[in-house]
């Protein structure tokens, strides 16, 4: 049996200024994800901002609906990602794409986002996780084993899962969809496997002396565009007394608003029986200067672990964190999931 490696620690002192620099997000595609667990290369799933004139008034009960509330299933979606590679196909079978080097921009890691915030928000949360890197055809693809290792998609229990639904509902209320439905109504249903996404292909560039780039891409659910087709995000919080309390959890936010290049968060202020008031627009750029520290070390953090998956993944690598440090060994399970028809492609 291998021996976990010790590669380095994860607490917040070691990885202040400077700050590793992501380009811009460029948006290089899309996709749908349905109930019935087809994936669509559109954005039919698409939703939209309501309109929020002088005469908005919110007042939005996040607990409606919420014995119809549709949770993805653990087992169904512990491939995270599956979605992205039924994508691959459908382009690589319909358009004219030498490789899956051109279909992802030449880009060295692909992966969802998901995994890059997890990895990101590592010195300050210290959770637990698990990743598998496999390079194929000089691609390495990060997949992240939360949902097989029973952390993804599951609630400790009931007050978690109604928090949980609040997010969704109050996303629901605060968009359209297509048809310019709104409100989760008498027959309406959050179904949280219905969701739209969109593919980006960006670099994160280390201040080193060399000035390393980290090519990478990754597909992220997109929650919303407003009236200018902007990607926009929605985030709930406590009301609390004290006006900065909220502001806590700013470089989470930032992180994963950054990574896609969403400028705009509307934020809905939540009393402890799930009433919305009172909603608030926060922009990116607020974000970061309320947590300049945090975002910084958030982004090296995430910069050192995707290099030394770069250097390190020959074949496969097995990367996880556990009480403030990270683990390189090579991978012995969980290292199948790209699937067959994605393996065939060049």
């Amino acid at each position: 049996d291998s021996v976990k490696k010790f590669q380095f620690e994860s607490a917040a002192s070691l990885y202040g200024a400077p700050s590793a620099v992501l380009t811009r997000p460029l948006l290089i595609g899309e996709f749908s994800c349905n109930p019935d667990l087809t994936t669509t290369a559109n954005s039919l799933n698409r939703r939209y901002l309501i309109n929020m004139d002088e005469k908005f008034k919110p007042t939005f009960d996040l607990n409606a609906g919420f014995e119809r509330y549709v949770k993805k299933d653990p087992d169904i979606y512990s491939n995270d990602l599956r979605k992205l590679q039924e994508w691959a196909i459908f382009k690589r079978n319909h358009y004219d794409y030498e490789s899956n080097h051109e279909l992802f921009y030449e880009a060295e890691i692909v992966s969802c986002r998901g995994v890059l915030t997890n990895i990101a928000r590592t010195p300050f949360q210290n959770d637990s996780w698990r990743i598998v890197a496999v390079r194929h055809n000089g691609i390495i693809y990060l997949h992240d084993c939360g949902a097989v290792d029973g952390r993804t998609f599951v609630t400790r229990d009931e007050k978690q899962a109604r928090s949980t639904y609040w997010g969704h509902h109050f996303h629901r209320c605060m968009t359209t969809s297509r048809d310019g439905r709104r409100h989760v109504g008498e027959e309406d249903v959050v179904d949280t496997r219905q969701t739209f996404n969109s593919i980006f292909r960006s670099d994160i560039i280390i201040p080193d002396e060399n000035l390393t780039r980290l090519k990478l891409t990754y597909a992220a659910e997109i929650k919303a565009v407003d009236n200018n087709n902007t990607f926009i995000d929605f985030r709930t919080c406590y009301e609390r007394t004290h006006p900065n309390d909220w502001k806590s959890r700013w470089w989470f936010w930032w992180i994963q608003s950054h990574l896609v290049g969403v400028d705009r968060i509307y934020v809905g202020f939540k009393n402890e029986n799930g009433i919305v008031r009172r909603v608030k627009m926060v922009k990116r750029t607020a974000l970061k200067e309320h947590s300049a520290f945090q975002c910084t070390v958030a982004m090296n953090f995430l910069a050192k672990v995707l290099l030394e998956i770069k250097n390190q993944c020959d074949d496969s690598l097995q990367i996880s964190h556990d009480r403030q440090k990270v683990f390189f060994e090579p991978a012995d399970r969980d290292k199948d999931f790209l699937i067959e028809e994605f393996t065939k492609l060049t």
